[in-house]
């Protein structure tokens, strides 16, 4: 199985997918053979995979939603959050 090379700052991305028949699938694009995605809906366990047939896709976006819990960052206080966005942008 072809696996497509994504670039870090995307690939921990989701995307939604708009099925012909009104369908939807949101999740991590795990793996594309060429004819199917395998789609990860749970990024706890990306283990749970939903396979979808690219000749079955009307629509395909990026997610607006990040995958990333909510509140994550709450805990840091001012100084931590600092050093936190120098860090990830060094």
């Amino acid at each position: 199985m072809r696996t497509a090379w994504v670039p870090l700052s995307i690939q921990y991305n989701n995307i939604e997918l708009t099925l012909q028949d009104g369908s939807q699938h949101v999740g991590r694009v795990m793996s594309d053979d060429g004819k199917t995605l395998k789609i990860a809906g749970n990024p706890f366990d990306v283990s749970q995979t939903a396979d979808v047939e690219k000749s079955l896709i009307k629509k395909s976006i990026p997610s607006k939603i990040s995958p990333m819990p909510p509140g994550l960052i709450s805990p840091l206080n001012p100084q931590a959050l600092k050093d936190l966005i120098l860090f990830l942008t060094e």
